[in-house]
């Protein structure tokens, strides 16, 4: 997937949001900063995640929507992923509306760790 060449940054503890109709955390779950963009998927359900020593890496470049791919969308990504060391994968995600906003996907076991 090309990982080697993107942006690797850490974060610490934050509030994040998912929005559907319940939560549970898995390998997959995409969470976001902002509230507002979570309450268009449904119900808004916060949580605390900790970042700290976690690989969240930015892979934007990677999102193909003219053929509906986003980085941890398929078993397949998610194994890349994971193979290249990624704990969270960051890119620019849009809801069905258009709207877009920063996607944290989780992709490791110990992303699934840092959510409280």
């Amino acid at each position: 997937l090309g990982v080697e060449k993107t942006k690797r940054r850490t974060k610490t503890m934050e509030n994040m949001y998912h929005g559907g109709e319940s939560f549970e955390a898995h390998i997959g779950l995409c969470i976001t900063d902002l509230e507002s963009a979570a309450a268009e998927y449904g119900t808004v359900h916060q949580v605390a995640v900790d970042f700290t020593g976690l690989n969240l890496v930015e892979l934007s470049h990677l999102v193909d929507r003219d053929n509906m791919f986003w980085p941890g969308d398929t078993e397949k990504s998610i194994a890349q992923l994971q193979a290249e060391g990624v704990d969270v994968a960051v890119y620019e995600d849009e809801t069905t509306t258009g709207r877009t906003h920063k996607c944290y996907r989780l992709i490791s076991a110990k992303s699934l760790q840092a959510v409280k």
